[in-house]
């Protein structure tokens, strides 16, 4: 690999104790493959909320707050990401919920999204607590990249029941992968390896989440070149987020590089 290219990425080499790998997946493991057994629960109903619902839903959200405090107090090393980002998700929830009294609006939820992840920027330049999350950044935009593993989990947790009816091997599959991809990204010492298996992951990962529906389309050329369609419109939006932080690097060229 040429040296032009390898000046895009940090010098860090630093490789992630199996512990603190296995607690980054906390939060995973709740949006991910556990969000999918809950959403196939028997007693599921939208009109009654099945009592495993609410146990989920509280279990999990103190997991992730309490993942983000530990975060903080250790100055968010690279595991904390995950957390991080899924505080701004919750935080938008809840905020859409105050404002509208739905949990979900899809006519307000884009604006009250994009004011959290505003204020929540600020936060980390401006309150002494936060400020390590934007400094580590400007020394490993990797970081904020496996952060991104929040959100695709959480697009992983979800499924079409049309679809898939029944909780299967295949339903699982595309969070099972980007777990994998998470636990190898952790433990690999080497920027370029690190975000070439966050990439090998989700594609696969998204393979697989859109392969039911993509199944399902097999009888008509003009279904199966929609779902192809939407399949690259994911891919390349993936690959866009996952590399957008590597702008950190570009733009903002730290003078020293922290101790490993």
């Amino acid at each position: 690999m040429s040296q032009g290219f390898r000046r895009f990425f940090p010098g860090a080499t630093d490789q992630i104790p199996w512990g603190s790998a296995l607690l980054s997946l906390i939060p995973l493991l709740f949006i991910g493959p556990i969000s999918l057994v809950v959403s196939y629960h028997p007693g599921w109903d939208p009109a009654r909320l099945p009592w495993v619902l609410p146990l989920y839903t509280a279990l999990a959200i103190v997991m992730i707050f309490l993942g983000f405090i530990l975060g903080l107090l250790r100055k968010f090393p690279r595991w904390s990401y995950p957390y991080a980002i899924l505080v701004v998700i919750l935080l938008t929830f809840a905020v859409t919920y105050l404002i509208n009294r739905t949990p979900w609006d899809i006519n307000h939820e884009g604006l009250i999204l994009l004011l959290v992840v505003i204020l929540s920027f600020l936060a980390t330049r401006w309150l002494p607590a936060t400020r390590p999350f934007y400094a580590n950044l400007r020394h490993d935009w990797t970081l904020l990249s496996y952060g991104l593993y929040a959100c695709t989990l959480f697009l992983f947790g979800t499924t079409d029941h049309d679809e898939t009816p029944r909780l299967n091997l295949l339903v699982l599959l595309p969070s099972l992968v980007g777990l994998l991809g998470a636990v190898i990204h952790l433990r690999l010492a080497s920027p370029i390896r690190r975000v070439a298996v966050l990439l090998l992951s989700m594609l696969v990962g998204v393979f697989l989440w859109v392969l039911p529906v993509f199944n399902g389309m097999m009888g008509s050329w003009g279904a199966f070149l929609v779902v192809l369609g939407l399949l690259l419109s994911a891919w390349g939006i993936l690959v866009a987020l996952i590399l957008a932080p590597i702008l950190i690097n570009v733009f903002i060229r730290p003078k020293t590089m922290p101790s490993e």
